[in-house]
């Protein structure tokens, strides 16, 4: 017997679960006959859903009576939080981020924004100090105090004694090189920086707006291929690469509203937003969390989002039937952790590393039962070309851009397989290793080159089987 959740929550979550062949047969019932329907609400992207479940929260409040603690707001991977935080603070709405901090205070989200905030104010001196060894470089303590010895005596910034360090006495050859070579990878990225303008009709500008900074970074430091290097040994590693891409995603969404369309005007609004990241918290914060963290917890209102197949179930578990299943039993956490009202949503698009990409809502919606409801001004996916592919890649995109091809066409890659990469050009795989987020392949090209690549973030397209 469930004490937690009404009948029609508990028929649609046992809808789901019974699909699981790998489970002992169980049904929970429960007194508390009938409830609101689940309902099941499909938008047009991501800004879209995070809007409409900001404007309910508020709505439930107000007509239910309901404190901002009763409310909870779950999602299958972290950097999902981001856009979420954005709508919560437009509507004034507090809330707190369970199991992790808030999107810009993530320490990769932190790094990045001082690579950019270095480049617009090279006085920065906070900015030079964190990144100066980010990636490692070789660049260690007893450097860094004699660079700010330096800059004290001379009266300098601490990026300018970096840049005349060739010349400075009291470091060593090894570090007047690592040196070097950190303004080597910095050089390029200034000049791309001081090319970008608010006038977007040149076509500096467009070298230079924001997210083709952070995509820049992401790819000149070396930054990007730091964290992809450790995801098999860092069981953070996948998230804080979420969290990458979802930064190129909010210079993005930044860009498509904004005039000025300049790093250094999307430093300034990112800075703005956390200014009022302090809340007054008496009646409590909304609840935004991963639904790994869920079990255990009740609600009256949950809203269970992203329900879309590729991120809920998550990318290569739609091809390991017990993955699936794992992802199917989160699903079910998820809505029996809701008391009265349970509310599923997902995009029909959704930005990937800046771009925006079709999504189809997740197998489990059907599973359930449920009905898509759209709001008036949704636009429906309009057909595209598809390949038997995993991934898409554009030019503009960089390589890490990663969208899920539809479900009817998806293949899972396997050794022996022929495929090609955008990069590095076609290749047989190898092997594979990990599972879910963090699997990799290896992958022989045929320039001779054999790397291990990360499935999640890849781009391959499938030559032969």
């Amino acid at each position: 017997q469930n004490y937690r959740s009404t009948e029609a929550i508990l028929e649609a979550a046992h809808k789901v679960i019974k699909n699981n062949q790998f489970r002992t047969e169980k049904r929970l019932w429960t007194a508390e006959k009938g409830g609101d329907r689940v309902q099941f609400r499909e938008f047009a992207n991501e800004l879209e859903e995070a809007r409409f479940i900001a404007q309910e929260a508020q709505t439930l409040m107000r007509e239910k009576n309901w404190q901002r603690k009763d409310i909870a707001v779950f999602y299958r991977t972290n950097a999902q939080s981001r856009v979420l935080e954005d709508a919560f603070r437009r509507e004034n709405l507090p809330y707190t981020v369970v199991g992790s901090v808030r999107f810009y205070e993530r320490m990769e989200v932190k790094d990045v924004m001082a690579y950019l905030r270095l480049l617009v104010n090279p006085a920065d001196s906070v900015s030079a100090k964190r990144i100066l060894n980010v990636p490692p470089r070789g660049i260690g303590k007893t450097t860094v105090q004699a660079l700010e010895n330096e800059a004290a005596a001379k009266g300098t910034t601490f990026f300018e004694t970096i840049q005349h360090a060739a010349r400075n006495p009291y470091l060593t050859a090894a570090a007047r090189g690592n040196l070097q070579k950190f303004m080597d990878v910095l050089q390029p990225l200034l000049t791309m920086a001081e090319a970008g303008t608010a006038d977007c009709a040149s076509e500096k500008c467009r070298v230079g707006t924001a997210s083709q900074m952070v995509k820049a970074v992401l790819e000149t430091t070396g930054y990007w291929a730091h964290w992809e290097a450790q995801v098999t040994s860092d069981p953070e590693a996948t998230q804080r690469l979420d969290n990458l891409q979802e930064l190129v995603n909010a210079a993005k969404d930044f860009e498509e509203s904004a005039e000025d369309k300049s790093v250094a005007a999307f430093l300034e609004k990112v800075t703005l937003a956390s200014g009022v990241d302090t809340w007054d918290d008496e009646g409590g914060t909304v609840t935004l969390m991963t639904v790994h963290l869920a079990k255990g917890l009740e609600f009256p209102a949950v809203f269970l989002t992203g329900m879309e197949d590729g991120l809920f179930p998550i990318g290569e578990s739609a091809f390991d039937e017990r993955e699936l299943e794992e992802e199917r039993r989160l699903c079910y956490v998820g809505m029996t952790r809701a008391e009265e009202r349970l509310c599923l949503t997902a995009s029909a698009s959704r930005k990937i590393y800046g771009r925006s990409h079709w999504n189809v809502p997740s197998r489990f919606i059907a599973e359930a039962g449920l009905a898509a409801e759209r709001p008036q001004a949704f636009v429906a996916p309009q057909p595209v070309e598809r390949r038997a592919a995993v991934g898409s890649f554009d030019p503009d995109d960089g390589p890490f851009s990663h969208v899920e091809p539809h479900p009817g066409e998806r293949q899972p890659l396997k050794a022996g397989m022929r495929v090609k990469h955008p990069m590095f050009g076609p290749g047989k795989i190898l092997s594979k290793s990990g599972s879910g987020e963090n699997l990799k392949v290896t992958v022989l090209f045929d320039s001779g080159a054999r790397k291990d690549i990360l499935v999640r973030y890849a781009s391959f397209e499938i030559l032969d089987e």
